[in-house]
């Protein structure tokens, strides 16, 4: 019986063999790419055969790549056009320009995305579809692209793209990668938007009545923007791309394919900005380093009273107030001389000073520093009662600090919260910061940090946000007031 059995399961073994099946079915196609690339089909690298790539014949679209060290990967797809679903276009042209990737310098500043909106109205937002694969190859962009229906204007999460820009820029080395958290330093960083002003949707399936996945790309007009960390413009661009062909099928939806053709689109964009003269001086720039060196002296006249305990810290504060935002501030001449963080004034507009006793005034930048975050303001209030600064370079660590400014919201004025000085930490610029624990919140920024007789030891510049952190703040030493601003008491 059981010898029957064995013969029975190799006689249906013998039957149900199909040596047509068995080996799998390829057509052979030309694939003509730039000397130096490497061709790769589906993910794996591929050889010519007497000048010929085997395409495996699966009715799937398959992914054609081009690949070479330093330069942005090109890729296109073999997209099945006849109703068979097995055959596939005899010639392929892929990497013949392909496009370098930005290479970073040593002393090159970072270089990060903060936003890639897309919210198109119907004007900026067209499609061009057809009805198969080989309408495509005959009529390719011939074909005039219509404006979408009101229903079907296109807007996706900013997160998306930026996201995925940052992960090439990573990759690159425009993004410090580094477990630091003290790293975004003015003179060694640069931030990048993109506004999307015009899109155009392409597709063409690979046959009419069956589904065998197709073909997807996008064109692209972006206007894209440099700027410094505070938001002062330096430079705008505008590119106009068009995304490499991407193929969707089983196990691929078009969705997701669209999302890698914007991607690649936004990429190549990217990359053509960053090439331009303007970007790649930028990214070199440090000339503000001898800029702000060569400041004047400026000297200050404290008066006869100056602040010597925390009620007087809390009366000689004041708040910084623009029309969307608002910082802290204080004064240190009894000519109405106030310091203050840069950021607080950076871009701010219609800024007034208001007064612990509510009354508010015009405001004179004096000078800013943008490298260390400081700003000396000036109001037209004459006897006032200033901070006086510390210039010792010595910080006493867990040494009792108070800090005072306007938390949040403007109607907490004047706040005042106790900590320690917790740490004294190096920033990727190379600077001093002084960590401390006491409670500072969006508003404080600008503010001082004092003793209890009101002795100035630094400035709150910035709070450490997220999940599971509390009680970690940063402030600029006192001395650096003094030094970078060039004042003189």
């Amino acid at each position: 019986m059981k010898k029957s059995s064995s013969l029975l399961l190799l006689l249906l073994a013998i039957l149900s063999y199909n040596p047509i099946a068995a080996k799998e079915r390829t057509q052979k196609v030309s694939i003509n790419t730039a000397a130096g690339n490497s061709i790769y089909i589906n993910g794996k690298k591929a050889l010519p055969e007497k000048g010929k790539y085997l395409l495996p014949k699966t009715q799937n679209t398959h992914l054609i790549t081009a690949k070479r060290e330093g330069y942005l990967d090109a890729t296109t797809c073999a997209v099945p056009y006849l109703a068979n679903g097995y055959t596939y276009p005899n010639t392929f042209n892929i990497g013949l320009e392909m496009i370098p990737l930005p290479n970073k310098l040593d002393d090159a500043k970072n270089l990060r995305i903060e936003a890639v909106p897309i919210d198109l109205k119907n004007e900026s937002n067209k499609i061009r579809i057809f009805s198969d694969y080989s309408k495509y190859l005959k009529k390719s962009e011939k074909k005039e692209a219509k404006k979408r229906s009101e229903f079907e204007d296109i807007e996706y999460d900013n997160s998306i793209f930026s996201q995925r820009l940052n992960g090439f820029l990573k990759e690159v080395g425009f993004i410090d990668t580094t477990d630091k958290v003290l790293q975004n330093g003015y003179l060694n960083n640069l931030i990048t938007t993109v506004k999307i002003t015009e899109y155009t949707y392409n597709r063409a399936p690979a046959h009419a009545y069956f589904e065998y996945g197709g073909m997807v790309y996008t064109e692209l007009k972006a206007e894209w923007t440099l700027t410094d960390i505070y938001g002062d413009t330096i430079f705008s661009y505008e590119t106009t791309m068009v995304s490499d062909k991407i193929g969707y099928g089983k196990n691929k939806s078009i969705s997701e394919t669209v999302k890698v053709s914007i991607t690649n689109a936004l990429t190549k964009g990217l990359i053509e900005f960053m090439q331009t003269p303007e970007v790649t001086t930028s990214l070199k720039d440090k000339s503000l380093i001898q800029k702000e060196a060569s400041f004047s002296t400026i000297e200050l006249g404290l008066g006869a009273k100056t602040v010597s305990s925390l009620s007087d810290a809390i009366k000689s504060s004041v708040t910084i107030k623009a029309d969307d935002s608002h910082g802290s501030g204080f004064i240190v001449s009894n000519q109405g001389h106030i310091i203050t963080n840069f950021h607080v004034i950076a871009l701010a507009k219609n800024l007034k000073v208001v007064m612990n006793d509510k009354t508010e005034h015009a405001v004179e930048i004096v000078r800013i520093s943008k490298i260390h975050d400081l700003a000396l303001l000036r109001i037209a209030v004459q006897n006032s009662v200033p901070f006086i600064i510390s210039n010792s370079k010595e910080l006493e660590i867990a040494a009792d600090i108070f800090a005072v400014g306007s938390p949040k919201a403007e109607d907490l004025s004047q706040s005042i919260s106790k900590g320690i000085i917790s740490g004294k930490r190096r920033t990727d610029q190379g600077f001093f910061l002084m960590q401390i624990d006491a409670s500072v919140n969006s508003g404080n920024s600008g503010g001082a940090i004092v003793t209890k007789e009101g002795l100035v030891l630094g400035v709150v510049s910035a709070k450490l946000f997220g999940y599971g952190i509390e009680g970690i703040g940063f402030g600029i030493p006192a001395y650096e007031i003094l030094d970078r601003l060039k004042i003189k008491l």
